[in-house]
């Protein structure tokens, strides 16, 4: 006769996580998030982010394509500087939602931080072109990265676009001028990076 292990079986599905209120646990989510956001104290912004972690992850369990609730927890991870998770969400938020714009800025974040501007700069491009054209941050993000590569054209444009949406920024001006002064767009070197 075969010897069975001893133990208890645990059955995960026993919970009907269906009958959650999915709204209120976002809304519960992001009031935790923003107070973690808020917080100077290590162990009261980590206690606010786990929490959080929590409300995410049974909206995620009561509904599996929630791109917002990946998105979200994505970022905690990120801000707790554990970018294995932060990644393997953001991935999940993505093939959910590919275009999802809130998703694409943030995974924009991510590779930003990481100083993969050319990653960045296809995810800010997705948000851009989905709906968040005229978010000022976005723009100022566009902005840095296009400057980073070298496409001053393209910077001068959000930077631009930037300054529309909050005219009140004059370091935005100032880039601008200092980007006109180099008289780039004359030059043999642009034309040689957009061929």
């Amino acid at each position: 006769s075969a010897i069975q292990k001893g133990g208890l079986e645990y059955n995960a599905d026993r919970f009907d996580y269906s009958a959650l209120d999915i709204q209120k646990l976002i809304y519960e989510g992001n009031l935790q998030f923003n107070k973690a956001l808020k917080e100077t104290q290590t162990y009261n912004r980590n206690t606010a982010l786990d929490i959080a972690i929590g409300k995410y992850y049974l909206v995620i369990k009561a509904d599996p394509k929630n791109a917002y609730a990946y998105t979200q927890l994505a970022r905690i991870y990120l801000m707790k500087n554990e970018d294995k998770y932060a990644n393997s969400y953001f991935f999940s938020a993505v093939n959910i939602e590919p275009k999802n714009p809130h998703t694409n800025y943030h995974f924009g974040e991510y590779y930003f931080k990481k100083s993969n501007y050319r990653k960045a700069l296809e995810h800010y491009l997705i948000a851009y072109e989905n709906g968040y054209d005229n978010n000022y941050n976005l723009n100022c993000r566009l902005g840095i990265v296009y400057e980073k590569l070298a496409d001053l054209e393209n910077a001068k444009r959000f930077y631009r676009a930037a300054a529309k949406i909050n005219p009140q920024k004059k370091a935005l001006y100032k880039k601008i001028q200092n980007i006109e002064s180099l008289d780039y767009g004359k030059s043999e070197y642009y034309y040689i990076i957009r061929e």
